[in-house]
């Protein structure tokens, strides 16, 4: 057995000693997000999901903190890409297709758009607004994308006619 196999399961506490409100789950990274709004991750850094300051092809067997970006509510794991709403429903994506330095960036949503859940998919992503718009981007292999587009999209865009039922 190698000493770096974990064979039960045990506590990862936040270096900031703080509770996590949300976490997520990749194929090979994980996100947690403190009781104060900050993002942590944690595992297998291929295209920048880990953010800046873990260098890109390692691994992480610790919680390191994602800089840059503002209080957030939830995030989401793809396969090598990382997704946070802020509380204010702003989307911030990085790692593969969009920002493999790691760096968050905001993702443009039509003026008003307020996200309250995103979903991460091996190389595209979703996004659920308060008004029950679906919005898609990244590879549409496999049309994964739910829309007429034969290509990749690289800025999230409504998947016309699939409107979600709005929570009372």
């Amino acid at each position: 057995m190698l000493e770096t196999e974990v064979t039960s399961p045990r506590p990862m506490p936040l270096p900031t000693g703080e509770g996590v409100r949300h976490a997520a789950f990749g194929p090979h990274h994980a996100l947690a997000v403190s009781d104060s709004g900050k993002v942590f991750g944690m595992g297998w850094n291929l295209k920048g999901e880990l953010g800046e300051k873990v260098q890109i092809g390692s691994a992480e067997r610790k919680w390191v903190e994602i800089e840059g970006l503002p209080p957030v509510k939830y995030v989401a794991c793809g396969g090598s890409h990382s997704l946070a709403i802020t509380e204010e429903g702003e989307v911030y994506g990085w790692g593969w297709g969009m920002n493999e330095s790691g760096k968050p960036q905001k993702l443009s949503f039509p003026e008003g758009t307020k996200v309250v859940q995103v979903a991460a998919g091996a190389k595209h992503s979703l996004a659920l607004s308060d008004q029950g718009l679906t919005f898609s981007w990244g590879s549409n292999e496999g049309l994964a994308l739910g829309n007429e587009f034969s290509g990749n999209q690289a800025q999230p865009t409504v998947i016309e006619g699939r409107r979600a039922a709005r929570r009372p």
